[in-house]
């Protein structure tokens, strides 16, 4: 119930005509979730209530949620970095909702753009730098910011076979293209 307030009736209370800033992608799709889950609730009131295929109560709703949707579109347009008058580009049969939908999945754009702060908190950065042995590995990926001690068993050597410890995957001495003797 806190997700279905935190992303539905949001849009409808706090933001019901706010067509500046930024939504962010879950909270779109969140909204899109709920809205699928109450249109086919509705679509089956309608069937049971009004036998002949009258759907009062979903052109009602429709009509209600116009604006609120609207301004939720163009908000994650702007997320996204993207005017909102892209949502234009929906008039164009087939085409223009596909090229809508991949730009509603698409990442926002991270910080600040030129319609406010993103709405997502940037990643925690680690407390802990990563470390082995108390000696500090920036990026364990580069040969240089390895650890003497473990670098030590790397090391090339006039050797033909290589060291018991190195995998079976640099087994034959080439390594990124590089040709190794062990």
């Amino acid at each position: 119930m806190n997700s279905f307030h935190k992303y539905y009736l949001s849009v409808f209370s706090n933001k019901f005509t706010k067509f500046e800033g930024r939504a962010d992608r879950r909270e779109f799709w969140m909204y899109t979730l709920f809205n699928t889950g109450i249109v086919i609730a509705l679509w089956l009131v309608d069937l049971i209530v009004f036998k002949k295929g009258y759907s009062v109560f979903l052109s009602i709703y429709a009509l209600f949620k116009l604006i609120p949707e609207l301004a939720l579109s163009v908000r994650r347009l702007h997320d996204i970095d993207k005017s909102g008058y892209h949502l234009l580009y929906g008039l164009i049969p087939v085409v223009g909702s596909i090229y809508l939908i991949v730009l509603f999945c698409r990442d926002g754009t991270p910080g600040m753009n030129q319609y406010g702060t993103s709405t997502i908190a940037s990643p925690p950065q680690s407390a802990q730098p990563y470390t082995h042995n108390n000696q500090k590995v920036v990026s364990p990926c580069s040969s240089s910011k390895i650890p003497a001690d473990i670098r030590s068993k790397w090391k090339r050597t006039s050797s033909s076979t290589p060291p018991a410890s190195s995998p079976s995957y640099k087994s034959n001495g080439i390594a990124n293209g590089v040709r190794r003797k062990w």
